[in-house]
Parts: C-alpha cells; structure tokens; sequence
C-alpha cells in the first residue's frame, strides 16, 4: 500500500510524525523536509504506516485542516468493499471535496468559517442594552466571549491559527470606558474576520459597520450590533468527526 502525503503549500514543510503502535514495528516515526510539490510514501520503510494509523493520527489530521498537505491512498486494500475501505472511500471523498472547495474559491455559502466550537466558545446571552447599566454589562461579556474565539485553535480549537486581534481595553465601568472597550472591540472583530491563514474561509458577511461609540445611543447601537454580529459569526462551524473502522 501506498499513502502518498505531498506539500502543497508551504516553502518547505518538516514532517516529524510519530504513528501509534500498531501490527507493524513499533515506535514509528515519519520523518522528512518537503520542498513545495515534493511527497513522502508515509507506508514505506522506515515508517511502515498503516491507513487506519493515518486515519487515526491527529498530527496529521491537523496538517490537513490547516490546508498544507495533501494524504492520497494510492492502494487501499485488496479487498475494496470490507468495512474499513469503504468508511476510507468516504471519508477521503468528503475531505478531498472540501480542499477542492477551498481552492476553487468557496466562500461561506458552500464552507464554514470555523472547524469545531469547543465548549470555551459560546453565543452571546445577555439581553441587548437599552442602558447604560445594560451596555457596561454586554461589552464586558463580549469582551470575555470575543478573546476565547480569537485565541482557540489547534486540533480542538474554532480556528487554523490563533488570531492577533485580542481585545485589550479595559473593563466598562462607566459611560467613557464602555465607549473606549465597544470601539475596540468592534475593530479588532472586524479585523479577525479577514485575517490571513485563520479561519478555513475568511468572514465577509458579519462585519459591523456600526458607528463607533462616543454616547450612550451609539453605545447602545454598536453593542447590540457586535453582539448580533458574533453570534452569526461563531455559528458558522462544522464538526466532522472520524469515521470508525472496522466491522459494523
């Protein structure tokens, strides 16, 4: 069997992948550097990996969310209509349909923004001001809410790579501060959702073209606008667990 992994990205992409220990020997490791267009056989010596180990490690798994390499079975049993090869078949046709996607220039009608939402990753609940009270409370909440999605990433994370668009400004405690904290965070929202090499499709729907805050009217407007803004935002994720294998 062949499992063929090719850079199809990156200036040149270090591979330093363990496999788990599986029928074959044990403590493998693929280890290669891979010029842009250049490919390793991750089932030849010394890695001798298997399809369900390939299936199965979330290494390489990642390496295929950020969109960096390609994995093509070029043999995957003599046997094509057991179990396992038929679950291969279809998980490699959804994954080939969306790098296909991606590169024909999809856009959020066709692939989510996100990967999955994790649990640190929730909708904004509080009601939408009409107050000053009010106002202070949700810019404080979406402040919290804004920082955990830029920074989730990684095998388990919203994003590609964690954004730098972090909100910075103090807490609301009063009218000025409550201004300063919705204008931040207005910009530094608008600014993650065209960030490069962050989310799977950038953002071009949910910008807040809201005016900044500088009174209690237009801090009302632009913090019910950021919050209705966010929540479409976050919405737009999709989880696509592993196929088992094996016998059903």
């Amino acid at each position: 069997m062949q499992i063929i992994i090719t850079n199809l990205r990156s200036n040149r992409l270090s591979l330093d992948i363990p496999f788990e220990a599986g029928a074959g020997p044990q403590a493998r490791v693929l280890r290669a550097s891979l010029a842009t267009g250049a490919s390793v056989d991750a089932a030849a010596s010394p890695a001798s990996a298997t399809l369900e180990e390939v299936n199965g490690n979330s290494q390489i798994q990642s390496l295929v969310a950020n969109g960096s390499i390609s994995v093509r079975v070029v043999e995957q049993t003599t046997d094509t209509m057991s179990p396992a090869s038929q679950f291969n078949k279809l998980r490699n046709d959804v994954v080939q349909s969306l790098v296909a996607a991606v590169e024909g220039g999809a856009t959020s009608a066709t692939v989510p923004y996100h990967k999955c939402n994790p649990a640190s990753i929730t909708a904004e609940s509080n009601a939408d001001a009409a107050a000053l009270p009010a106002v202070i409370t949700l810019a404080n909440s979406l402040k919290a809410k804004l920082n955990a999605h830029l920074v989730s990433s990684g095998d388990v994370g919203a994003h590609r790579a964690a954004s730098a668009a972090t909100v910075t400004a103090a807490d609301a405690t009063d009218q000025a501060t409550a201004n300063t904290l919705l204008t931040q965070e207005k910009a530094r929202y608008n600014t993650h959702l065209a960030e490069a090499n962050v989310h799977i499709v950038n953002d071009t729907t949910n910008s807040v073209g809201t005016a900044d805050a500088t009174d209690l009217p237009t801090s009302i407007a632009l913090a019910n606008a950021i919050k209705a803004k966010y929540n479409l935002h976050i919405a737009a994720a999709k989880c696509l667990d592993s196929l088992p294998m094996g016998t059903t």
